[in-house]
């Protein structure tokens, strides 16, 4: 862990490499004296396109649900949320959110769509084996709802059957098309699946297991992207005692409070986006040229497990997602994007 704390890293692309599977050495030298480098030492010559197809897509998913180490070529990040109801207490599920730009735009008939598919993977204390289940995640697609998803990442919801015997989650996104994958672990404690084993419905009242979630991925660097954080609302105050308080633990996304809504809507602009993004030339750009364009977009996530996304990219805030969005909120972040359209001050 010392030795990797601190590195560089360096690739090349081959040339005239005839991708023939063969095993072929790499040499890295340096001019400097005393100096150990640890690096790759070699390489099988593997066509990853040909490896893909020569695959099924089943067969990747376990492979990836195998490998020591999760795959990180698609991100993922996940968070748990409870049953959408009581009756459903018998159970867990998981909101993840697959990362912009993981999946590929293909051509399915005269539309276009995404070709991908997803794996649930359940590990035992021993770990030599796991219980597999598979999922499509969606077909067609047009292109603007392509465009939302390559800006924002993709959410979807995972449901997971109690087993007491289970220790270790592992999920897994395959682009099919690619070959692709990205992978998630998740330890499970013991007494979380044998409770909701046992649990029914009259068991256990469901704020117990309540976790609401909020994901401002322009606030995050891009070490942390995609990182939802365990709140259910967001309060903005003001030293003279007024305070403004964005609400989604019920079954709507709402604004209430006494501070003016020019007032909050700034507050939350400086908190989304300061750390990274300012006005220049009536352009919200970023602090750091490599930091990449801001998303606007905001995800969260209430007790009941439903969600709300709010696009700021357009020409007007878009909502979407099976939380609803007061029409107090709705005026809150009419003004929030009015500061990313950066007005003249």
């Amino acid at each position: 862990m010392k030795d990797g704390s601190s590195y560089y890293q360096v690739a090349f692309y081959p040339e005239n490499v005839k991708w023939d599977g063969k095993f072929h050495r790499v040499v890295v030298k340096t001019s400097r004296r005393g100096v150990t480098l640890n690096y790759r030492r070699s390489y099988f010559a593997v066509d990853a396109d040909s490896l893909a197809k020569a695959q099924t897509p089943e067969d990747q998913l376990r492979q990836a649900c195998s490998d020591l180490l999760p795959s990180t070529s698609i991100h993922l990040v996940a968070q748990a949320v409870p049953p959408e109801s009581s009756a459903q207490g018998a159970g867990r599920r998981y909101l993840f959110l697959i990362a912009p730009g993981g999946l590929s735009l293909v051509q399915m008939g005269t539309s276009r769509g995404i070709n991908a598919q997803a794996a649930t993977c359940e590990f035992d204390a021993e770990g030599d084996s796991f219980q597999f289940s598979t999922q499509k995640l969606m077909g067609t697609v047009s292109d603007e709802n392509f465009q939302k998803w390559q800006a924002q990442g993709i959410p979807d919801v995972v449901r997971l059957a109690p087993n007491p015997a289970t220790r270790r989650v592992r999920f897994v996104v395959l682009d099919v098309p690619t070959g692709l994958t990205g992978a998630l672990d998740i330890p499970v404690r013991p007494a979380d699946m044998e409770r909701a084993a046992a649990s029914t419905p009259a068991a256990a009242p469901a704020a117990a297991a309540v976790t609401a979630v909020l994901a401002i991925p322009d606030r995050d660097t891009p070490q942390q992207a995609w990182r939802p954080r365990a709140t259910g609302a967001l309060t903005i105050g003001v030293p003279s005692g007024q305070s403004g308080t964005l609400d989604w633990n019920g079954d709507v996304l709402l604004y209430r409070g006494d501070l003016a809504l020019d007032q909050s809507a700034s507050a939350f602009f400086n908190y989304a986006f300061g750390a990274r993004f300012h006005c220049q030339s009536g352009n919200l750009v970023p602090i750091d040229p490599a930091g990449g364009a801001p998303k606007l977009l905001f995800i969260v996530g209430n007790r009941n497990g439903k969600v709300a996304n709010v696009d700021l990219k357009g020409e007007r805030p878009q909502y979407s997602g099976d939380l609803p969005v007061d029409p107090t909120a709705q005026a809150f972040f009419d003004r929030v994007w009015r500061l990313t359209q950066c007005p003249a001050q």
